[in-house]
């Protein structure tokens, strides 16, 4: 099972892929549906930084817009309209935070501030 056989949606908004190791196996089940835009805003932990230029590369040639987000997870957007910064909104010490969306801003800044996707 893949996620291009998953989505059923026109576009996924955001995706989080968090797999301790297998992002690239996740990323060669998402092909399709980068290749076509489907995928508006993505976030990778890579566990393998030897890897980090390889990421790199799969993510620029699929999005606009790439940034870290800490030493592990690399950011990926459709449109800069999508990347404002954080401490605009009072989170101190993290770099920049996808998206004008107000759930996606609450979920980067919940993992800004506690290094954890997990939302009360």
């Amino acid at each position: 099972m893949t996620f291009d056989s998953l989505l059923s949606e026109p576009t996924a908004d955001l995706v989080k892929i968090d797999v301790e190791g297998a992002e690239f196996l996740v990323l060669e089940g998402m092909r399709e549906s980068l290749a076509s835009r489907r995928v508006c805003n993505i976030l990778i932990e890579l566990h393998d930084r030897d890897r980090k230029e390889e990421l790199e590369m799969i993510l620029n040639n699929n999005f606009s817009h790439v940034f870290w987000v800490g030493p592990q997870h690399l950011y990926g957007s459709m449109g800069k309209d999508q990347v404002p910064r954080v401490e605009a909104r009072g989170v101190k010490g993290a770099n920049l935070v996808p998206s004008t969306n107000e759930s996606h801003f609450k979920y980067m800044e919940n993992f800004a501030n506690t290094g954890t996707s997990c939302m009360a």
